[in-house]
């Protein structure tokens, strides 16, 4: 039994013992332990362990999740740069729902980034890639919306990105 499932079991049975209705469910290295009061309340708690399953993540996490390291003082520290790399590009913070995206856009061309991530889209085609620092994604963002590089020409300058 993986280290994640034995925990999810003991969670279970201290549930049960304190006369709280639960019931588990799960497999490999995903289980869940849901528990519902008398109230009619419920909670579910997810259990899952990587650890000894960490070659399975072939690529690593999500960068495509780097928004949600987004913080408010990003777009300031973005906007800088911009300036410092002489574009009339202003950033903007969008809020939608609990996720902020930094935002900036020409025409119908737009780019979503973070300090360490950069999404640049046109029509139903985009580009997304991971960078090094901040000064990169900017650069990116400039080459696309400013000096009108293709998406294709991102994918062969940075070679990372899906270039669909």
């Amino acid at each position: 039994m993986e280290h994640n499932e034995k925990e999810a079991h003991k969670l279970y049975a201290k549930l049960k013992k304190a006369g709280i209705s639960a019931r588990i469910d799960g497999g490999g290295v995903h289980w869940n332990v849901e528990a519902t009061s008398n109230s009619g309340r419920s909670l579910s708690v997810a259990c899952f362990w990587y650890e000894r399953n960490i070659h399975g993540l072939i690529l690593g996490m999500n960068p495509l999740n780097a928004r949600s390291r987004l913080h408010k003082k990003q777009r300031p520290i973005l906007q800088r740069i911009f300036t410092d790399q002489g574009s009339s590009l202003r950033p903007v913070l969008l809020r939608r729902g609990q996720w902020s995206d930094v935002y900036v856009a020409k025409g119908t061309r737009q780019c979503i980034l973070s300090s360490d991530f950069i999404t640049c889209s046109e029509d139903s085609r985009e580009f997304s890639t991971a960078c090094i620092t901040a000064n990169d994604v900017v650069r990116i963002a400039i080459q696309f919306l400013e000096q009108q590089a293709t998406l294709d020409e991102l994918h062969t300058l940075y070679g990372m990105g899906d270039g669909q």
